[in-house]
């Protein structure tokens, strides 16, 4: 667990979150399919974040 919060794209992908929760209090009501489009890549790329994680401290 130590090597997954110690790894840096972990770090960034929790940043990105905070943001993209704060642009979505922010813009939900204005601007709600831009919004759902940006959530859709986030879960995408949080997916390949977490395979990327998992290989790199497999493979050490």
């Amino acid at each position: 667990m130590k090597e997954i919060m110690r790894h840096k794209l972990t770090a960034t992908m929790f940043v990105f979150a905070v943001l993209m929760v704060s642009c979505t209090i922010i813009a939900v009501d204005a601007y709600p399919v831009p919004v759902a489009v940006l959530w859709v890549a986030f879960t995408v790329t949080l997916g390949f974040a977490v395979v990327a994680i998992r290989r790199d401290i497999k493979h050490g």
